[in-house]
């Protein structure tokens, strides 16, 4: 396998850990000026807060922006790895004798080169880019919280790192579906490829109705691993959402039973709104790294 971090690829995936820092800067900025705007209305001679406006507007076109830039330079990181792979196992296959593919099936010698290589493109490209991005985006959240009320930062991150507890308990089995899914695939690539050419071959000989049942037996148990693999990440992914909820729900009833202000829980809630995109990506670092 090539080095994840040569050939410059290095230099791209600490520009991607700038870029996550930049987000969670941005983060803060439209936190605190949530708070300022909400600030306002409890004067009794109200004033358009010009400066705290802008700053929300404009950190909130800074994140977009950073993110558009962030994905294009993860896909980039992404190909230029796949790319290396594809020329090492095309000069391991060219190295190989004529009988070493006497044994081996046309089928999943083709997911190699196409579902595998994507699996490791997703994970370079996706999950290491989001990997990093959440470990700088997450603790600038809850350090943004703190300095807002850190009586509602001790209630929202209980709920939150209940949710990653879970996430880890359940997120294991994941490999294993992945490659009962890999399997099924490679499995029905290798009848197809071989079948077609010969079909009206094989309905001559009689074998039509047994290649038939054959296909929908191997159908069946795609679909099987598929479903299963399909649950257990959707079940994955309620997980953070539900941690969210709860966190929503004890932020409101923090501020309400404390001196909090209302500009600081609108601002706190902003934060968890920040907080769910990262806390939502764990699960898609999972899958991914499980693919890979």
């Amino acid at each position: 396998m090539p080095n994840i971090f040569g050939d410059g690829r290095i230099y791209s995936i600490l520009l991607i850990a700038l870029l996550a820092i930049g987000q969670a800067i941005a983060a803060g900025a439209v936190a605190f000026a949530t708070r300022d705007i909400f600030a306002t209305f409890s004067l009794e001679v109200k004033s358009l807060p010009v400066t705290s406006l802008l700053m929300f507007a404009v950190a909130g076109i800074i994140i977009a922006l950073l993110k558009i830039v962030e994905r294009v330079i993860a896909e980039n990181v992404g190909q230029n790895y796949v790319a290396a792979l594809r020329s090492i196992l095309f000069s391991h296959l060219s190295h190989l004798s004529p009988s070493s593919f006497a044994n081996k099936r046309l089928g999943p010698l083709t997911i190699r080169f196409v579902g595998d290589l994507n699996a490791v493109r997703s994970w370079i490209s996706a999950g290491i880019a989001r990997s990093i991005a959440l470990t700088i985006i997450l603790p600038g959240a809850f350090i943004v919280l703190v300095l807002l009320n850190h009586q509602i930062a001790t209630v929202v991150v209980l709920p939150i790192i209940g949710s990653l507890i879970l996430i880890a308990i359940f997120a294991p089995g994941m490999d294993r579906l992945h490659r009962e899914l890999r399997k099924r695939r490679g499995r029905l690539s290798a009848d197809m490829t071989e079948r077609i050419p010969i079909a009206l071959q094989l309905k001559l000989l009689g074998r039509g109705e047994k290649e038939f049942n054959r296909l929908n037996q191997n159908s069946s148990l795609l679909r099987r691993a598929a479903v299963a693999r399909v649950k257990r990440y959707s079940v994955l992914r309620a997980i953070p959402d539900i941690g969210i909820s709860l966190s929503g729900c004890l932020l409101l009833a923090m501020a309400l039973t404390t001196n909090a202000t209302t500009g600081e829980a609108a601002a706190a809630l902003a934060i968890i709104g920040i907080i769910a995109i990262p806390l939502r990506d764990v699960c898609g670092i999972w899958n991914r790294y499980a693919a890979w």
